[in-house]
């Protein structure tokens, strides 16, 4: 499977190396910038998983709920390519979502063997509840941070993203 395919790999990647160098604090300790990624990344799906456990959302499927709520209408393909993750991954997410009712595939008018990729008026029922979840998260994490921290702190994850973008120019995830 081409790396540009599989977000989970590059960033387990990314994790396992920043810890193993312990480049920015000398060691791989408590304060390693992967440690630290992980351990956001690891609470942000438990709470997560936790708060939408009722509605059957939980894992990585809330992420393609949250997508799909901007994106709607988007081929399995062209969703996986977004999201930058393995196909089995999106397939899986999209068979949960479909069989709790918030989505509904429908044939592409452009080639009839994909599926395009709608929201059920159950989801959008749901949006109003998802928003809340993930804004109370965001501002419990993120409430001691003033503007110029974000503004600093999203610049820094910017030019991360940036460096990293040509590992999504490889083949593409067929």
């Amino acid at each position: 499977m081409p790396i540009s395919c599989t977000r989970n790999y590059i960033y387990h990647f990314t994790i396992t190396f920043i810890m193993s160098k312990g480049k920015y604090d000398g060691e791989c300790g408590p304060h390693s910038v992967g440690r630290l990624l992980a351990h956001i990344h690891k609470h942000t799906r438990r709470y997560m998983s936790e708060k939408l456990e009722p509605y059957g959302i939980g894992g990585p499927t809330y992420g393609f709920l949250f997508y799909l709520y901007h994106r709607d209408g988007l081929t399995e393909i062209e969703i996986t390519r977004h999201m930058l993750v393995d196909k089995a991954t999106t397939t899986r997410a999209i068979s949960k979502l479909e069989s709790l009712g918030y989505i509904k595939r429908e044939k592409s008018p452009k080639d009839r063997r994909a599926y395009r990729i709608f929201l059920t008026e159950k989801a959008r029922d749901l949006e109003p509840l998802l928003d809340k979840v993930r804004e109370e998260w965001v501002g419990f994490v993120l409430r001691d941070f003033n503007g110029a921290d974000m503004k600093l702190f999203l610049e820094f994850l910017t030019r991360i993203e940036q460096r990293l973008q040509f590992i999504g120019e490889g083949p593409e995830c067929e």
